[in-house]
């Protein structure tokens, strides 16, 4: 899978939710140097933490996967044919989302930077998929 390139991909966006963190750690680091409190340092670990294990920053869809890319280390692999069902959603702070509902999975909220087109290649596949 991970020789062939993707038949498309997207970048996550960016949302608030994911900015204020990074402010907050950039803040934090920044005062425990300045003042050499060791605390600091170690707060900053947390909001760091959120960013690199659950900022979605890459979408690839694969003939037969769907791949979601975090900042690092992590990535989510689902299978085509393990999915269930798409749909697009509006959500009060985050707008437009696509949600993906794995069989026997809880479902996963994708926040691509263009939600109807990765729905709509999504539900291409899957149909050919069956």
């Amino acid at each position: 899978m991970e020789s062939k390139e993707p038949i498309y991909s997207l970048g996550g966006r960016i949302t608030i939710s994911q900015v204020l963190p990074a402010i907050v750690a950039i803040y934090l680091v920044g005062w425990g140097l300045f003042t050499g409190n060791a605390f600091s340092l170690l707060f900053a670990l947390l909001p760091t933490f959120v960013i690199v294990f659950f900022w979605q920053s890459r979408y690839d869809l694969y003939e037969e996967t769907l791949v979601v890319r975090h900042v690092w280390p992590r990535r989510i692999v689902i299978p085509i044919r393990e999915i269930e069902s798409t749909e697009v959603m509006s959500l009060p702070r985050w707008g437009a989302v696509m949600v993906v509902r794995p069989m026997g999975k809880r479902p996963l909220i994708l926040r691509p930077q263009a939600p109807d087109q990765l729905h709509e290649r999504l539900s291409r596949l899957l149909k050919s998929a069956q």
